[in-house]
């Protein structure tokens, strides 16, 4: 799961991860979307090179890379990726640079989606929520700052989807303007100027089959917030204690990059934190000396997703 695994990484080093689709170790990802490279034969055999070449899905390839250019990281690209370049795993995946006969639709999608990561400050340093994972081959995220928000969706099915996005999770209000920038498909990539307005915290988007779509908000949701704001703050709504540690809920989605800067524990044990939804599980990594009482402090920094609205106390239990 993409949030438990993103969870287990400190936050700095989650944004300064090198997101890559291949390298020079591992077969071409469009070679790979193919399929054949797992499910007809060993990734380690490099004979008939040629096949490499055959029934690649341009649209695979450009899902994979709106991902890699919209997800908490730093990009980072294989030579040859921008104009075409296949190959099995190496030493098929070092072919030469194809001067003169790159694919010039990859080139200039290439050039689009780089110069979509740079404008939106939110994909550079935003955080991020998923909005939609119901149905196999369809994800929706958001990314936001006080900038921007950036929703990002794919579909990587044979038939076109339309979805029905929960913005709230992102802040944005009833009546805020999305606009659809962007759109990819197998055959075809290029910018789009589609708005529409928030109607019951949702949107609705559809995507081509194997394609993509972005879309970005430039609404100022967080100006001047009354003091008056308790009924919006964030509650720990159960603690309970499991075989192995401790399960934290709380009522609404929260950002979930903070938990290690609020949380204590005394005496003090190394932690792991996992997140499914509202809910904490926290965990020793080395156990824990059942002959200790272990004190824990949850510090009110911790914020929510919707407004980013702080506990209204720090909680205190014990383990």
């Amino acid at each position: 799961d993409l949030r438990e695994k993103m969870a287990k990484l400190p936050y700095n080093s989650l944004m300064a991860s090198m997101n890559q689709l291949d390298n020079h170790d591992h077969s071409r990802f469009l070679t790979r979307t193919s399929g054949i490279v797992d499910s007809e034969r060993s990734n380690t055999d490099v004979s008939n090179p040629v096949d490499a070449d055959k029934d690649h899905n341009l649209g695979i390839l450009k899902e994979a890379v709106v991902l890699q250019m919209t997800l908490p990281g730093s990009p980072t690209l294989y030579y040859g990726n921008e104009a075409g370049v296949a190959g099995f795993t190496d030493p098929d995946s070092r072919r030469t640079y194809p001067w003169g006969n790159e694919n010039q639709e990859l080139l200039s999608f290439y050039k689009d989606i780089i110069s979509i990561h740079k404008e939106y400050s939110s994909l550079i340093n935003g955080s991020m929520q998923s909005l939609y994972f119901n149905e196999a081959g369809v994800y929706a995220f958001g990314r936001w700052n006080n900038e921007n928000r950036v929703i990002s969706v794919v579909n990587n099915n044979s038939v076109e989807k339309t979805i029905q996005i929960p913005v709230d999770l992102l802040g944005s209000l009833n009546g805020d303007k999305y606009i659809e920038i962007y759109e990819s498909s197998e055959a075809s990539h290029g910018r789009v100027n589609k708005s529409q307005k928030v109607t019951g915290n949702i949107i609705t988007v559809t995507i081509p089959a194997f394609g993509s779509k972005i879309l970005v908000s430039d609404e100022v949701v967080f100006t001047d917030i009354e003091t008056t704001t308790t009924y919006l703050r964030p509650v720990v709504t159960n603690i309970t204690k499991v075989d192995g540690g401790t399960v934290i809920t709380f009522d609404q989605p929260m950002i979930q990059r903070d938990i290690e800067d609020v949380i204590t524990v005394t005496p003090k044990i190394d932690l792991e934190y996992s997140w499914n939804g509202n809910r904490l599980f926290v965990t020793a990594p080395n156990g824990w000396d059942k002959n200790i009482e272990y004190s824990f402090t949850i510090g009110k920094g911790i914020r929510s997703v919707r407004g980013e609205f702080t506990l209204g106390k720090s909680i205190n239990f014990t383990y």
